[in-house]
């Protein structure tokens, strides 16, 4: 085989391997900073105060959840799937709610930041009223295209 055409080959090669290296994908050195408040699609974002109120709603499927927003600043737009995940928790320890929210994508917000709206998640226990007027501790992280994670913490006092 003509050297030439390995020689070719082989720059081709590393230029691919160098074309996708995902440099160009993150142009931010640093992921931003996230801040967790209210809202939804309806809506749009919603700041809130440490210790401000969220309502229990009672989803179309029966199950009782709040619904919370998360704002985040010079973040680079996450893949499809599973972008976001939100725990709630009491006394710092008991996982009340949680899980993945796979269907929220981001939309744009305010002076170039990006607000993921209306993540929904579902309490994991059967006396759900028994917590009206307690705090909870929320938790969200958010994941960017690639892979680094922001996170949103916020106490809010649950009412029905």
């Amino acid at each position: 085989m003509n050297r030439w055409v390995i020689a070719a080959a082989l720059g081709l090669l590393l230029a691919g391997c160098a074309a996708d290296d995902g440099a160009g994908q993150c142009p931010t050195a640093e992921p931003g900073r996230a801040e967790l408040g209210l809202g939804d699609l309806d809506s749009g974002y919603v700041p809130a105060d440490d210790g401000g109120d969220v309502q229990v709603v009672l989803g179309s499927q029966g199950l009782h959840m709040i619904v919370v927003s998360v704002r985040v600043w010079q973040f680079d737009a996450p893949p499809t799937g599973e972008p976001c995940h939100l725990t709630v928790a009491m006394d710092h320890q008991q996982q009340l709610v949680g899980g993945a929210i796979a269907d929220v994508m981001p939309v744009a917000g305010a002076d170039g930041t990006t607000d993921f709206l209306g993540l929904r998640t579902t309490f994991d226990i059967s006396d759900v009223r028994a917590l009206d007027g307690e705090l909870v501790e929320l938790d969200a992280t958010v994941f960017d295209a690639c892979d680094r994670a922001v996170e949103a913490k916020r106490t809010l006092r649950l009412y029905f």
